[in-house]
């Protein structure tokens, strides 16, 4: 059972107030009990905070829905996938912004993923590092596009002063 109950207006499909302690409002209301509360007014189930992990997609956001069951109302975080149209702005973002880049000519063999609302390289990235600008605790290897010769090389401190110079 909940600890909390609410007023709902369930024809504006919005809460009334804030949520209270149960134990208070029955002190305070009467006609409510610890298993009955009067029209108007929820069992309520906060949902927690919004959740730290990665929706399912880059196409995905994490949004909060009410259900009513009977007198009790919960709250719960749903992945709700973006609309075409949404999805389609998306793409569009990352195309411009891909399009800014001040050294394109060094990524211009790299294809837009639609899947992954990315470019990626012709060539997968070498799994014992990680693309040259990506972070991950415990990686320090580093690799960047040679699209010259379309392969990965190996950042090395002198590479690393030239790339931090463009």
């Amino acid at each position: 059972m909940s600890e909390f109950v609410t007023q709902y207006d369930e024809e504006k499909k919005e809460f009334v107030g804030n949520p209270m302690l149960l134990s208070n409002f029955v002190r305070v209301t009467p006609e409510a009990t610890e298993e009955s509360l009067p029209e108007g007014w929820y069992f309520y189930n906060k949902a927690q905070s919004q959740p730290r992990m990665e929706p399912p997609s880059v196409y995905h956001f994490f949004e909060l829905q009410t259900s009513i069951e009977g007198n009790t109302i919960t709250e719960t975080w749903v992945a709700v996938e973006k609309t075409t149209e949404e999805k389609l702005l998306q793409q569009n973002k990352i195309k411009d912004l891909w399009a800014t880049k001040p050294d394109l000519e060094d990524f211009s063999t790299w294809v837009f993923n639609e899947d992954a609302c990315t470019f990626l390289p012709p060539v997968a990235c070498p799994s014992d590092g990680l693309m040259y600008g990506e972070n991950k605790p415990g990686i320090d290897k580093k690799y960047w596009w040679d699209n010259t010769n379309e392969e990965w090389v190996v950042v090395t401190d002198e590479l690393k002063a030239e790339l931090d110079a463009k």
